[in-house]
């Protein structure tokens, strides 16, 4: 089941380098200078793949989780309105 996952990490890899090298043509700071300056700034793919070696464990790797937290807030804030 890791292969599977790594393959995913690796394609993943992939589509995020595709487009970093979109974003990073048109995407600039009121400065001039570029969003991102390197590539590892946009997609860490070191902390992917420890991510799927170390199957999943911690909640601080997970992509998602401070946006999950906020959504759960947000609706909390509305219930009690």
């Amino acid at each position: 089941m890791k292969a599977v996952n790594l393959k995913t990490v690796d394609r993943m890899y992939e589509i995020h380098l595709s487009a970093f090298k979109n974003f990073q043509v048109r995407a600039r700071k009121k400065s001039g200078r570029p969003v991102y300056r390197n590539f590892d700034k946009f997609y860490n793919y070191r902390r992917e793949v420890d991510r799927v070696m170390n199957g999943n464990k911690a909640e601080e790797n997970d992509k998602f989780a401070d946006l999950r937290r906020f959504v759960s807030q947000q609706a909390k804030k509305k219930e009690g309105n």
